[in-house]
């Protein structure tokens, strides 16, 4: 008695590649970014994004005074519908979503790029109103160098700047401190004491300060690069109470601390 059996028997299937195309949402109808020029970010060292943004941006920036709170709407958009990234990491702030723009100096920032709309899906989610892009970028151009800036102002207003950046063609560190404070003392005529001769009173307890450094460290190896960021900062503010308040002893005020590193 002979028995067989046979199993499937061998064979080759060619199945022809499978492309997937996309486009860039760059690339599509309805994007729009605008980038500041370097140029204007270097004449305003001094200032904080929110100025800056207010003087050369189209975004309306909501302020309460100098050196306090300044909040960014995109396209009447409210201001947790902005997202903020710095080097691609979001820094709103947890507990509320937004971002205090009297906060961050320009001094330590490098580029800024503003993104409308739906176009921030680019580079985070939940940007309805539009993204502000902040950014960090060696200049592999320039030697080492310290360089040391200071300046005055108005109701006893001080800032300072210092750098230095060491750079042997393939390791660079850039070292940033800036420091600002203010009396913001300044002088107005007080319609609540008097509405037909208001006399001129000088603003008490609403001083400020700012405090911040940010080190980079950059290692070009081949085609790549390590890079390493540190930046923290200090903020301080009185809380001034308004023109028809007394003023009480030990005024309310407000203190943020930040470290954020990368």
């Amino acid at each position: 008695m002979f028995v067989s059996a046979s199993g499937q028997s061998n064979d080759t299937l060619d199945i022809s590649g499978v492309t997937v195309i996309g486009k860039s949402i760059e690339k599509q109808s309805g994007y729009k970014k605008t980038v500041l020029d370097s140029v204007v970010l270097r004449s305003l060292d001094y200032q904080t994004v929110g100025e800056m943004l207010s003087r050369h941006t189209p975004v309306f920036i909501k302020s309460y005074g100098q050196g306090n709170l300044a909040t960014a709407a995109f396209r009447g958009t409210s201001a947790s519908h902005t997202k903020v990234l710095w080097n691609g990491v979001e820094i709103e702030n947890p507990m509320l979503g937004q971002t205090d723009f009297s906060q961050v100096p320009v001094a330590l920032i490098d580029g800024v790029s503003l993104q409308y709309g739906g176009a921030g899906i680019s580079q985070s989610s939940g940007s309805l109103g539009g993204s502000v892009i902040l950014e960090n970028k060696p200049d592999w151009a320039k030697e080492s160098a310290v360089t040391v800036d200071q300046s005055i102002g108005s109701f006893e207003t001080w800032k300072s700047l210092v750098g230095l950046q060491l750079n042997t063609g393939k390791l660079l560190s850039r070292s940033r401190v800036f420091f600002s404070e203010s009396e913001n003392n300044y002088r107005f005529k007080n319609n609540f004491v008097d509405r037909e001769d208001p006399p001129i009173q000088r603003r008490k307890d609403a001083a400020y300060s700012k405090k911040a450094f940010l080190q980079e460290f950059y290692l070009r190896q081949g085609k790549n690069l390590f890079s390493l960021r540190v930046w923290g900062q200090r903020n301080f503010r009185n809380i001034a109470p308004p023109l028809g308040v007394s003023l009480l002893e030990g005024n309310e005020s407000q203190q943020n601390e930040a470290f954020r590193s990368m």
